[in-house]
């Protein structure tokens, strides 16, 4: 009994260090400039805004980002940017 709880709680420390680690350190900086294609709000658990920016030569160079949902002001200065060349 007790080593399945030892490991059922060593299995919870293991997923909660995961998503803590993917939620929170920032693994890429720079800027990336095209045209925004698409900013949407996605999520049931865990509410984001994830949006598209295209280089236009072809659909094939589409990069893909993400903004949490509590930095109101960068939503809303993304979605008045939209269809238009912006920096991020």
């Amino acid at each position: 009994m007790k080593f399945l709880f030892k490991t059922f709680i060593a299995f919870l420390l293991i997923v909660a260090g995961y998503f803590s680690f993917i939620s929170f350190v920032h693994y890429n900086e720079g800027v990336r400039a095209s045209k925004l294609v698409k900013i949407s709000s996605r999520g049931m658990l865990f509410k984001i805004w994830e949006g598209e920016i295209s280089q236009e030569l072809s659909e094939s160079q589409i990069f893909i980002f993400s903004v949490e949902d509590h930095q109101k002001e960068g939503i809303e200065d993304l979605t008045k940017c939209q269809d238009k060349f912006v920096k991020l």
